[in-house]
């Protein structure tokens, strides 16, 4: 089972996990992450850090139950649930290569180096659904998971394939919430 988004305006990805939520907007308008600090990809021309490739998001439920069913039943008479929650989702984006490469929870910067770590970041992320809502996601692995090699593709992009895990936390055990703006 998956959700397909409206319009995505922007995605934000908080460099330390588990950063409280930024305050949602009224129904219509966007929230202000420019105070929250995470590093928003959304539209450089509407004063993101980077674009966002794609107006949507599909992000898959884990839901996993078991069926209860009697020797001979004709049909269930119950169903157990065993797994309730935000399954890992991906997006694209582009340009602003040194920024995105940063977001990956498995990659360290040092004096403008990247290199692979041993040392696992965990994440937060807030998606806004243009004028509708945010989905905050407070425990999350970022992996940046597939680079265009050079300066940029066939079309003269360089997109970054971003890839989100949410995890658990004590006050979120489905791993993520959604605020509808009032």
């Amino acid at each position: 089972m998956a959700t397909e988004t409206s319009v995505v305006k922007v995605v934000s990805i908080h460099l330390t996990g588990e950063t409280a939520k930024p305050t949602a907007a009224a129904k219509g308008a966007n929230v202000d992450l420019s105070l929250w600090g995470g590093t928003e990809i959304g539209s450089v021309d509407g004063g993101h850090d980077a674009n966002l490739d794609e107006d949507s998001i599909t992000m898959p439920f884990m839901v996993e139950d078991t069926v209860v069913m009697g020797p001979l039943d004709q049909t269930a008479t119950d169903h157990i649930m065993n797994h309730n929650g935000a399954g890992e989702f991906e997006f694209t984006c582009y340009d602003q290569r040194e920024t995105l490469m940063t977001l990956d929870s498995d990659i360290s910067v040092t004096s403008n180096v990247g290199s692979a770590s041993t040392t696992r970041t965990k994440r937060t992320v807030v998606i806004e659904i243009n004028g509708f809502c945010m989905i905050y996601f407070p425990k999350c692995v970022v992996r940046v998971s597939e680079m265009t090699a050079g300066a940029a593709g066939d079309d003269g992009v360089a997109r970054t394939k971003i890839t989100v895990k949410p995890e658990a936390t004590s006050g979120l055990p489905g791993g993520f919430s959604i605020d509808w703006f009032q």
